[in-house]
């Protein structure tokens, strides 16, 4: 019987230390995370979809890339596009610049472009493993 109480004592001691050593008070109520409250910062989808990708081969080896993008909104926008690939231990990206991505013209509403972006390191053809193409509206 004692030893429960004792038991108790010490349970109760573990979680206090733990609560407050993790940042938390006795005092202080839960709250939910409140996805999409008022606190969350909200990132809006692009308004372009992506109609076609072109590789350019040249001697067994990906050189460069052809995005076209059509902007879905009803104004006219500008947009940032990144295409990063990975053939190997190769990327086609200088590490710490943005040499592959380039930015369209203006596009209108519901109006297409194509953009060219030539990597700075080209690929093995036979190697590549992954590409990953990013769309930023810029104005």
């Amino acid at each position: 019987m004692y030893l429960r109480i004792i038991y108790g004592i010490i349970g109760v001691t573990i979680l206090t230390i733990l609560s407050l050593g993790f940042g938390t008070s006795l005092s202080t109520a839960p709250s939910p995370n409140e996805i999409g409250g008022d606190n969350n910062i909200a990132v809006l989808a692009t308004n372009a979809d992506v109609t076609k990708i072109t590789w350019t081969e040249s001697d067994n080896e990906i050189t460069s890339v052809t995005v076209t993008v059509k902007n879905t909104d009803t104004v006219a926008h500008t947009f940032e596009i990144c295409v990063i690939s990975k053939a190997g231990a190769s990327l086609s990206d200088t590490v710490g610049t943005s040499s592959d991505c380039t930015s369209t013209g203006s596009i209108s509403a519901s109006a297409t472009d194509s953009v060219t972006i030539n990597f700075a390191i080209a690929l093995n053809a036979a190697d590549v493993d992954a590409s990953n193409l990013s769309i930023e509206q810029t104005s």
